[in-house]
């Protein structure tokens, strides 16, 4: 399974917007896809609930786990293809967790002097704990 997480320190910069869409691009692809909703806001839990009202669109499946233990959980979900994991945006063990789950580390980053600033944190805590 290939784990994805998607995250910055920053808010509002496409976090859970992003995550949603690779995961509806993967199901269409027919990859088992699995979202992990790691934001307490449950954006993207919010979308999948939206989604699954619509019978004719492709689903994935989808949680939430907002505790610090994703990267041992995501191991545990052996039928997927795919994890996109959408994590909040401030610092603390839920974060770095996700992040130590990921295959790969997705950072979006809006053109603005404030989501620079807060991508840099995010690229020193990815070295932390690399």
């Amino acid at each position: 399974m290939k784990i994805i997480t998607i995250g910055n320190q920053k808010g509002g910069v496409g976090k859970s917007t992003i995550a949603c869409n690779l995961a509806v691009q993967a199901v269409t692809g027919d990859r088992r896809t699995l979202l992990i909703d790691a934001d307490l806001e449950a954006s993207s839990m919010d979308f999948r609930a939206i989604r699954a009202e619509k019978e004719n669109l492709p689903q994935f499946s989808a949680v939430a786990i907002i505790k610090d233990t994703i990267h041992h959980d995501v191991r545990s979900f052996n039928d997927f293809d795919v994890a996109l994991i959408d994590v909040g945006g401030f610092d603390g063990k839920v974060f770095r967790s996700a992040i130590m789950a990921a295959d790969l580390f997705l950072i979006p980053v809006l053109p603005s002097l404030y989501d620079v600033w807060s991508t840099q944190e995010t690229i020193e805590i990815l070295k932390e704990i690399q």
